[in-house]
């Protein structure tokens, strides 16, 4: 488990606090506590200020107490679709980018949008507007099956 990183922590607390207290928003009391929790998760996720677990569980707690959501529902997120999706969209990604694949197909083109920072921001929304218009091959699973072919070969 990481060490908890104490100044950073208390500079994120103190940051929620703040906000919590100001109300830049004109929220309720119990919509304060959410936005200063979430905000509170992603700064020590984004800064690694303490573990991620116990981030989550913190903020699972504050929205268990503090939201409208019933406790049931908040804690059923576990089971349901969305995570799953996320999980496997997750180790997707992680097993291309762990097998080179991404490198092997991409390096030549990232080097020749390198020479403007426009080119550099374009090229994300290209390559999503050609996975939209190529859903029919997505959805016969033809795009992720030849992936997951090539990745199991550099497994073997």
């Amino acid at each position: 488990m990481k060490k908890v990183k104490f100044y950073r922590l208390l500079a994120i607390l103190a940051a929620t606090i703040l906000i919590g207290i100001l109300n830049p928003f004109d929220m309720e009391i119990f919509q304060r506590i959410l936005l200063s929790a979430l905000i509170f998760t992603v700064a020590t996720w984004a800064t690694e200020a303490m573990n991620k677990s116990i981030a989550c569980i913190i903020l699972l707690t504050a929205f268990i107490f503090f939201g409208k959501t019933k406790a049931v529902d908040v804690i059923n997120f576990a089971w349901s679709p969305t995570l799953f999706l996320i999980v496997t969209s997750t180790l997707l990604s992680v097993g291309i980018m762990k097998t080179g694949i991404i490198h092997k197909h991409f390096e030549k083109l990232f080097r020749k949008s390198s020479s403007s920072m426009f080119k550099i921001l374009l090229l994300p929304y290209i390559w999503n507007s050609l996975g939209i218009f190529n859903s029919s091959s997505i959805r016969k699973g033809n795009y992720y099956r030849s992936y997951l072919q090539q990745l199991v070969k550099r497994i073997k």
